[in-house]
């Protein structure tokens, strides 16, 4: 740490706090660092050996002070557990009373505590201190998770987080942002690399619970008796820290804490709005309220009930589900993504590679999903209000659904003008309506305008009329569906399989909505198909799965979810890497290799798996590194 921060032979007292910090001393306190250093120095620089003298004056200044505070709460050489957040304050520790709990019952500190002791002797007290500084005034179970994210957002294991990557875990994690996170992410990053080691990242999370409290704190002060008594009360500070909750997600929160024992859903049914109702929360009650809204994703429980019910559904009992299956769970829900999309976004969630999540990832997908929705639906409402308005008259309301492929669907009565957030919600009750989910699921998750077109074709195969199709007319219509597939030897078998499976009355014929399944299965086959090659395309090209999403995302820029061009690729290709007119034309050969590699059909046009091959062309030829 010396060395560190050296400067012509001293380290100066300005850069005494981080020389500590990276000495592994958490408690950084500038008044007992000004009161070791008039003992240990004269001048405000200190070389080696002073520094030394330093350190192990800090650490005796730091008992000493922890027992002059510890004395003034101490009762028969004991203190209390009910004054322990006070005289932790007291060293500028603000632990939640859970931690506090949690740290005192583990064995480290219980097994010292005779059966008769009712408080912590001064030992004791010391160790619960070096335990909350360790735990960075976490949970166990929030420290062990906190890690975890951490290496979610290293996936190069480089054991540094930027600042983007700081923004995407925050976000994961449910924190509202208010401030400036650049600022933030410079305050912990000791050594101005520009990325954040993992004990970085725990004290950034620290100050972000500590500035949290404060403003709670804050607050209250303002309340009679320092206490939040209305519904209205608490949506006004939620609001003042940055948390966008629906009342359903904040009665649930309560409730788990045992907060909100006298309303229910149905209470504004009944005439009692939430803003009426009445409760007492103070400072601790509110810091597990913000801590439980966080960690639901924005969900209810009853939504989440909803969400572990599709992953069972997949799971069969195990732990995780790869992509087809978390498909079939999106689709259940009412996430109507297609096979390309959701494999984007597995592989942007997805830790060790293997393409499987597990439930917690599971609803963090969903919620991706979620702020994905609204902000294509933001840019739809922006895009017809060009003079920033604010508002959607009906006439643009509509137009805007339009551009969404909702204006079909059900509507709901709307009003002559309406801000973006009513707007959002409109477009909630639209796709998730529990009527259209249902509909979905007895349509074998085809939309409406996607049966109609089933049934076009079924009707023209249906040559006798008989509302049922025999296996020679089901034929000559797959011929017609998939080419492709109906042609090839090995998919005969198949094909007996597939309609074993749709013909519930076993009859050997398909009636329409057997048709339906038939269909349904076939296509979920192609996108289980899809998802070996895809496996077996970036083994093959060594292409790690945090590359494949960065390479996926480069390619929805342009590509959206359709295909691209030899053109648009190449030009594409071309403008990013500052290709020559040669090597541009270069680019154009590798379409025609990848195109005839993939064995695509598509001729002349690029989907993601060719692409992945063209850039692996272009990344041999050493063009990204020029």
């Amino acid at each position: 740490s010396f060395r560190r921060y050296l400067y012509d032979g001293e380290i100066h007292a300005d850069d005494l706090p981080k020389a500590l910090l990276h000495s592994g001393i958490e408690d950084i306190r500038p008044e007992l660092i000004a009161v070791v250093l008039v003992k240990v120095a004269e001048y405000n620089t200190l070389d080696e050996e002073e520094f030394l003298h330093f350190m192990c004056q800090y650490e005796e200044e730091q008992r000493e002070d922890a027992l002059t505070h510890f004395q003034k709460f101490a009762v028969n050489g004991q203190v209390s557990m009910e004054s322990m957040s006070e005289l932790l304050a007291a060293l500028e520790l603000t632990p939640r009373r859970r931690v506090i709990t949690q740290i005192c019952g583990s064995r480290e500190v219980s097994e010292e505590r005779g059966e008769a002791m009712t408080g912590l002797d001064f030992p004791q007290f010391l160790k619960v201190v070096e335990m909350l500084r360790q735990r960075f005034c976490f949970l166990q179970e929030e420290l062990e998770q906190f890690r975890s994210v951490f290496q979610v957002f290293d996936r190069d294991n480089s054991g540094g987080m930027s600042l983007a990557e700081l923004s995407s875990a925050l976000a994961w994690l449910g924190f509202p942002i208010s401030g400036s996170l650049c600022s933030l992410h410079q305050q912990h990053d000791l050594d101005s690399k520009g990325v954040l080691t993992e004990v970085e990242f725990l004290r950034c999370l620290r100050s972000l619970y500590e500035e949290e409290a404060q403003t709670i704190k804050q607050y209250l002060n303002l309340l009679q008796n320092g206490r939040c008594r209305r519904g209205s009360e608490l949506e006004q500070l939620l609001h003042t820290l940055g948390y966008t909750t629906t009342v359903d997600i904040l009665v649930d929160a309560l409730q788990a804490h045992n907060l909100c024992k006298g309303y229910v859903r149905n209470s504004q049914l009944l005439g009692m709005a939430f803003s009426e109702v009445g409760f007492t929360l103070g400072l601790n009650e509110l810091r597990e309220l913000t801590c439980s809204i966080r960690t639901r994703d924005g969900f209810s429980d009853e939504e989440m009930e909803e969400m572990r019910k599709a992953f069972s559904m997949q799971s069969k009992s195990e732990a995780e589900i790869s992509t087809p299956a978390i498909q079939k769970a999106l689709r259940w829900l009412g996430h109507m993504y297609s096979f390309e999309m959701v494999q984007h976004l597995v592989t942007e969630l997805d830790i060790d590679g293997d393409c499987m999540l597990d439930f917690t990832l599971f609803v963090k997908l969903i919620r991706k999903c979620r702020d994905r929705d609204r902000q294509e639906v933001a840019n739809a409402f922006f895009a017809l209000d060009p003079l920033d308005s604010g508002f959607l008259d009906q006439d643009q309301q509509m137009q805007a659904l339009e551009s969404l492929g909702l204006a079909e669907m059900n509507i709901p009565e709307m009003a002559e003008g309406i801000r973006l957030q009513q707007f959002l919600k409109i477009v909630q009750h639209i796709k998730f309506d529990p009527v259209r989910v249902q509909k979905l699921r007895e349509n074998d998750f085809f939309e409406e305008h996607e049966v109609l077109e089933l049934h076009r074709h079924f009707g023209r195969f249906d040559t006798d009329g008989s509302g049922e199709l025999q296996e020679q007319e089901l034929v000559m219509l797959i011929e017609a569906l998939f080419p492709r597939h109906a042609n090839l030897r090995e998919f005969r078998p198949y094909f007996s399989d597939l309609l074993a499976f749709a013909d519930v009355n076993r009859n050997g014929c398909l009636d329409f909505k057997e048709f339906v399944r038939f269909i349904r299965k076939i296509r979920d086959l192609q996108d289980e198909f899809q998802f070996e090659v895809y496996k077996e395309t970036l083994e093959e090209l060594g292409f790690s799965n945090k590359e494949a999403a960065d390479l996926h995302t480069f390619f929805l820029e342009t590509a959206g979810l359709g295909t691209l061009t030899f053109g648009e690729v190449k030009d594409m290709i071309a403008g990013s890497f500052n290709l020559s007119e040669k090597e541009s034309q270069k680019v154009l050969i590798f379409c025609r290799c990848a195109v005839e590699s993939c064995g695509d059909e598509l001729a002349g046009e690029i989907n993601f798996l060719s692409f992945l091959h063209v850039m692996r062309q272009v990344l041999d030829a050493g063009w990204a590194s020029g």
